[in-house]
């Protein structure tokens, strides 16, 4: 399978980010402060006829995947640790 050209799950450092330089609505960027969990990925993932494929072997549910890219998206994607 060819390298992912997108993300499904913004991780922490990227969503902090976003929140300083105002890319975030209010909301998400209250619970970025706040360092909760903020659904957020490129949009193309979600229109993407692969992305059950993409992340299949990462765990059970879309939910259970945009969590774990969250709280240790290096982990996951690059097989570190």
């Amino acid at each position: 399978m060819p390298p992912r050209e997108y993300t499904l799950q913004y991780d922490k450092d990227r969503l902090k980010r976003m929140a300083q330089n105002e890319e975030l609505n209010k909301e998400d960027t209250a619970l970025v402060a706040k360092d909760r969990f903020v659904e957020k990925g490129d949009v193309e993932c979600a229109y993407c006829d692969f992305s059950e494929h993409c992340y299949s072997s990462l765990a059970r549910s879309e939910a259970d995947v945009k969590q774990q890219l969250y709280l240790d998206t290096d982990k996951i994607l690059h097989g570190a640790g």
